[in-house]
């Protein structure tokens, strides 16, 4: 439980238990409209929150409030979620004896600060990567200045008679 907003005559806390336990909200509202001070108690469940009402002069502490939930939010705490539904693949996998890692270095800098690739194959790849960028890059240029320049035409034959 933490406060998360507090202004003169409202207090918003969050719960996360409240999202766990149905019944919980309305025990611990019961419990906080006995202390003095507090005038109504709004339980929120989609936000796991509870927003506390009370007088403007009166500000609800910590310590006071933990006094209050700690007895009703301790039952719900050693409540343990469900265990989380596991799919056949994962089963499957967790079956599987664990692969050795191997370590791979960091690739060294060039002094213009880039990285060398590590193999010949990854310099290969990055060779062929630069060169689909630049013929991409070459290809959706020629495209546009074709279709610029059409358009130009277009207009300028508009202006002759």
């Amino acid at each position: 439980m933490d406060i998360r907003h507090q202004i003169p005559g409202r207090t918003r806390l969050r719960v996360p238990a409240l999202g766990r336990t149905p019944d919980l909200g309305s025990r611990l509202a019961e419990a906080l409209e006995t202390l003095e001070g507090i005038h109504r108690v709004r339980l929120n469940s989609g936000c796991a929150s509870l927003v506390i009402h009370h007088r403007p002069d009166f500000t609800p502490t910590r310590d006071l409030l933990d006094r209050a939930l700690t007895p009703i939010l301790m039952p719900a705490a050693s409540v343990a979620p469900p265990p989380p539904k596991v799919s056949r693949r994962a089963e499957r996998s967790r079956a599987r004896p664990e692969k050795t890692r191997v370590r791979v270095e960091a690739p060294k800098k060039r002094a213009s600060g880039q990285a060398l690739a590590a193999c010949p194959i990854c310099q290969l790849k990055l060779k062929a990567a630069r060169w689909i960028l630049t013929d991409f890059w070459r290809c959706w240029r020629d495209h546009w200045t074709q279709r610029l320049h059409g358009r130009l035409l277009a207009s300028v034959a508009l202006f002759r008679p």
